[in-house]
């Protein structure tokens, strides 16, 4: 054991961060996560059935991301099978984020202890404007931080061609081009 705090001070003090252990060995909890993912590889998350109307997601590089790593559309998006069954397109799905959202919705699984360096100012710089916003007792402005919100640099994530807009935080339909989706 007194082996394993000379290899973690001397790794903390290299800045290679946090660690845990694993038997006998100090492994960086960065490793470690790409340790489990070695082992626990997922299978690829089916999306078919949100492809059926936004064809743009297939390729779409966020969503092909955590496609191929097992993390599907319902993860972030909730299972929305009223929007998914309404044929007229006018229901929102479960779960959609302002942008003041976007970051906190990332950090669920993407901690940040384990971002990197480039990440972490941004996320912070973000979670600071949002900490003062929550203290006023106000919503972050959208657009406030906007260099702080992860899909600035990972996928805009957003449709290319809009048919309806909703409230993002009531579900409300705001915006319609009126025509049909043709279902």
């Amino acid at each position: 054991m007194c082996e394993a705090r000379e290899l973690e001070s001397a790794s903390a003090s290299l800045g290679l961060g946090k660690f845990t252990t694993f038997g006998l060995f100090v492994i960086p909890l960065v490793a470690m996560s790409s340790l489990v993912y070695l082992f626990t590889r997922a299978r690829p998350a089916d999306n078919s059935y949100c492809f059926v109307c936004h064809l743009d997601y297939q390729t779409e590089p966020l969503a092909e991301n955590h496609r191929a790593h097992g993390i599907g559309c319902v993860k972030c998006h909730g299972p929305s099978d009223a929007h998914v069954e309404d044929e007229a397109a006018e229901t929102a799905p479960e779960t959609m984020y302002t942008r003041s959202r976007i970051n906190p919705a990332c950090q669920g699984c993407h901690a940040e202890p384990v971002l990197p360096p480039q990440c972490r100012s941004a996320v912070s710089a973000a979670a600071g404007a949002l900490r003062l916003a929550q203290d006023a007792g106000t919503e972050l402005a959208e657009g406030a931080g906007a260099t702080g919100v992860c899909t600035d640099c990972h996928g805009e994530h957003r449709l290319v061609e809009r048919t309806r807009k909703w409230d993002k935080k009531t579900g409300e339909l705001t915006w319609s081009n009126g025509e049909g989706m043709g279902m």
